[in-house]
């Protein structure tokens, strides 16, 4: 789009003004014409007087669960290439647990220093009195857990 010249685009501004034309397009007043007044009204007193009630939030989840100490060790090398209870090969790869009673697939919540993991029951164990939890390689190494430690079992 070619610019015109300042004096020009002055000229063509201040033009309809001296030669007293209207100020409004003619292409914008045949649109539509303004509806009347009491129209609008009208329309207006139809909406409700005050908006609906707000739809309640829903139900958050508590803040605090319940986390019992429980004693963790972990196993591997020696089991690894066989098939768990839960049907799974065990890999240093393999993210869980294994526990006595839990069934195979309940997700457990461990923590342990800053870490805290959601990982699923892989294996029945562990077989040593005294402990809750044998951890797997990766849920070891996740956690930073020695070869024994005291986790938080969050439920």
């Amino acid at each position: 789009m070619r610019a015109l010249p300042i004096a020009l685009s002055a000229a063509l501004l201040v033009a309809p003004m001296q030669l007293g034309a209207p100020l409004v397009d003619a292409r914008v007043a045949a649109v539509e014409p303004a509806a009347p007044l009491e129209a609008a009204e009208s329309r207006i007193a139809m909406l409700p007087a005050s908006p609906s009630e707000p739809e309640p939030a829903p139900a958050a989840a508590p803040a605090w669960r319940a986390e019992t100490a429980v004693l963790a060790s972990w196993y591997g090398p020696g089991f690894w290439e066989n098939r768990t209870a839960c049907g799974q090969i065990l890999t240093p790869a393999l993210l869980g647990v294994a526990h006595r009673t839990l069934p195979c697939g309940t997700l457990v919540t461990l923590r342990h220093g800053g870490a805290t993991l959601t990982m699923p029951v892989v294996d029945n164990g562990p077989h040593v009195p005294g402990r809750e939890f044998d951890l797997t390689h990766r849920a070891r190494v996740a956690l930073g857990c020695p070869d024994l430690c005291r986790l938080g079992w969050v439920r």
